[in-house]
């Protein structure tokens, strides 16, 4: 729950306005930074291990690699205290037709820390507690001499961070993220190499 009359410990001071365009810029002092008589602690702090076990026919053209990450987190910043950890499994799988080219599937977890809520936010500075993410990704990759191409899909899910109607920063929904990407690299010439993605 997040206290509405809370108070930020750290503000500033800003102007009503100010009138100025890029051909006739105003500068101004910055503004004084206004510390409540609260204590103040900022203390982030996170430490993480991993354990994976790689599995691969004896030619090298199919393979599978799974593990677990342990990632805990200690945050004591603005009045936000959170001690949380997390054991998140990743693991993938390629098969490679030829030499040059390899078919990859991939799936993975992940403990994240929390966003911090901005400066115009009931809550400002609050930061929101770590959250857990999941990405989904297909792809292939083939290399020709001296270029590379590759190319992948990806989905990635994430929890949702924004400031709602009450003008608290919170965490409420999911967030997806979807797309693809494709790099080519390659030397092209004795003195060019070519770095693209798109």
């Amino acid at each position: 729950a997040t206290d509405a009359n809370a108070q930020s410990p750290l503000t500033r001071n800003f102007p009503d306005s100010i009138n100025g365009n890029i051909f006739e810029p105003r500068f101004v002092p910055e503004p004084p930074t206004v510390i409540s008589p609260n204590e103040v602690t900022l203390d982030f702090g996170s430490s993480s291990v991993s354990a994976l076990y790689e599995l691969s026919s004896l030619d090298g053209s199919v393979g599978a690699l799974a593990g677990a990450r342990y990632v805990q987190f200690d945050i004591d910043a603005f009045g936000s205290t959170y001690d949380d950890s997390r054991v998140s499994p990743f693991a993938s799988a390629y098969v490679k037709p030829t030499e040059q080219t390899t078919i990859y599937l991939s799936y993975s977890q992940a403990l994240e820390s929390g966003g911090t809520a901005p400066a115009t936010a009931v809550n400002s500075n609050e930061q929101l507690q770590p959250q857990v993410t999941e990405q989904f990704e297909i792809g292939a990759k083939a290399e020709f001499g001296d270029t590379f191409f590759s190319i992948a899909y990806f989905d990635l899910m994430r929890p949702l961070e924004f400031v709602n109607d009450d003008n608290i920063f919170a965490s409420d929904g999911e967030q997806t993220h979807r797309g693809v990407e494709v790099q080519v690299n390659g030397q092209i010439g004795e003195r060019i190499r070519l770095v693209s993605g798109v």
